[in-house]
Formats: structure tokens, C-alpha cells, sequence
């Protein structure tokens, strides 16, 4: 009896569905956004009702209504290139990255009270924690914990960076805020916008900055605000929310699954069951 051979070649069509890599949580998605006062605009910090954002062009720092983004008032920095702002209760703390200088200031009077030497050759974010101010220092990727009394370091934590990594960039630390336990951390070279412990520097969580050029922050209680260097526009964003993720980097994709099987005989193979397991969707999938 001559010896038969089969040889069937089955193709499966399996599924398409939508992957995501990267599972975030939604801190970060914009509520509001208005254009800044000015054109360069770097420091941000909020006063109890209303938002400050100095701009490094003209030279002038704004008392900006966070409701619609209208100019309630403006007084003249310090000095020549503010970077950094921030509120301790009563007075306005400007840093300025051409001066190395930290300037404490009556809105009031637009008078300065008192000037300070900042820790840093290149100063950048301002934060206040209730008793000592932070600096960022975009140099050396630093963030320093400094006296108000004579300017005198307490503490110096690393900056967060993703740029340790060969081939990527150093990022650099911009804009600082402090929202009574953790500090936020903006970084314009990862567009990035972190939260770290002060005591450390370790990173709780990080989300994508509204906008490519992410500069100074702000803390109101509830929301973070967000001034960018680039499109010109001061956003406020959302912290707290009910949901735990959101799905980012989105692709669909459609698979092919093969499945060879062969009967070298004698004998016919009249049925055939092929299993394959299926994946079942996920946060981070849908098939």
C-alpha cells in the first residue's frame, strides 16, 4: 500500500485591538489655560486669590485673576532677567538668573525689602514651604533649601532627570512649587513636570507638561498652574481625580496568527481542534 502524506496549513485571522505602552494617571489634564501677559514668561506662584507671573522681555511682573487671565496689576522686577517667583503670606519673592540675585518684595510699594545671594550660578524655579525657600539650580541639577534670613543652604536634593541615560539630553530643572508636603518640579528639556520629596528628591509621580517648554509653577490649593515658554500660555491643571488611569501613545494593530500541521499517514485525519488562548482586554488593551 503505497504511504500517503497530508499537509494542511491553517491561517488564522485572530483579532485587532488597540494597545496602549503607557498607562499614566490623569494628574496633568488641562481644566483652563489663557494666554500670559507678556511674551517671555517664566516665573509663576500664586498668592491666595490671585496668580503672579513675571516675563523676562519686558521686564515686569503681573498680578494675573486666574479666573479669565486679566491683568489686575503689574509692578517692575528687580532686576534684569526674572526667572522664579513665589509667596511666603505676606511678601513676593523674585529670583533673577542674570543678577544670581533673590529680591523679596512689597506689591504693595513694588519696593524691595530685602536682597539675597542665590546658592546657585544659575538660579531658576522659586518655591516657599512656610519657612525656608527652594531654589532650582539649572546648572548643576540641584535644588537648593535656603535661609530667608541670610540666604545660608540648609539642604541640597538632586533635581529629577531622565537625561542620566547616554544619549539623552541633561534635563534642566525650571519652575518649583510647593504644595504643603511635596515639591513639583518642571523641566523644559523632557517637558516633563514631576512631584519629589523634599527631603530626598525622590520622584512620587511625573505626567507630560501641557506644552513643550514647561517654566514656572504654581500651587493654589488644589490645582497646579503651569506657564510655558513657548506657546505663551499659563494652564491650570488637574490633580486629584476619581479616575486611576488614562491611556496615552495609543496604536492599532491587527495580528496574523499561523498554525502548520502535518499527517505523514497512513491515516486520514478527518477532524482537527486547534486552541489558541486569547488575551483577555486589560486597562492598557482592548482586543
Amino acid at each position: 500500500m503505497k504511504k500517503l502524506s497530508y499537509s494542511m496549513v491553517v491561517f488564522f485571522f485572530l483579532f485587532s485591538g488597540i494597545f496602549s505602552i503607557n498607562v499614566f494617571g490623569v494628574t496633568g489634564d488641562v481644566e483652563k489655560e489663557f494666554a500670559s501677559p507678556g511674551s517671555c514668561p517664566t516665573g509663576l506662584t500664586f498668592d491666595g486669590k490671585y496668580l503672579w507671573n513675571c516675563d523676562r522681555k519686558t521686564d515686569m511682573i503681573y498680578k494675573i485673576d486666574p479666573k479669565d487671565g486679566g491683568v489686575v496689576d503689574s509692578i517692575s522686577s528687580p532686576g534684569f532677567r526674572p526667572v522664579g517667583l513665589t509667596w511666603d503670606g505676606k511678601y513676593l519673592w523674585n529670583v533673577d538668573v542674570e543678577e544670581n540675585l533673590i529680591f523679596q518684595i512689597d506689591v504693595k510699594s513694588g519696593i524691595t525689602i530685602k536682597t539675597l545671594y542665590a546658592p546657585c550660578d544659575r538660579p531658576e524655579g522659586l518655591a516657599w514651604d512656610g519657612k525656608y525657600l527652594w531654589v532650582a539650580d539649572d546648572r548643576k541639577k540641584e535644588i537648593h533649601q535656603i535661609s530667608t534670613e541670610d540666604g545660608t543652604t540648609i539642604i541640597t536634593i538632586p533635581a529629577p532627570l531622565r537625561g542620566r541615560r547616554p544619549g539623552i539630553p541633561p534635563s534642566v530643572p525650571c519652575g518649583l512649587a510647593y504644595d504643603g508636603k511635596y515639591l513639583w518640579v518642571s523641566d523644559r528639556i523632557s517637558n516633563m513636570i514631576y512631584m519629589i520629596t523634599p527631603d530626598r528628591g525622590e520622584v512620587i509621580l511625573f505626567f507630560d507638561a501641557p506644552a513643550p517648554y514647561a517654566r514656572g509653577l504654581a500651587w493654589d490649593g488644589k490645582n497646579l498652574w503651569n506657564v510655558d515658554y513657548q506657546t505663551d500660555q499659563i494652564y491650570k491643571l488637574k490633580i486629584f481625580d476619581d479616575q486611576t488611569f488614562s491611556r496615552t501613545d495609543e496604536k492599532e494593530q491587527v495580528l496574523e496568527y499561523t498554525h502548520q500541521f502535518r499527517n505523514y499517514g497512513p491515516g486520514m485525519i478527518k477532524d482537527l481542534d486547534i486552541y489558541i488562548a486569547v488575551p483577555e482586554n486589560r486597562d492598557n488593551q482592548e482586543l
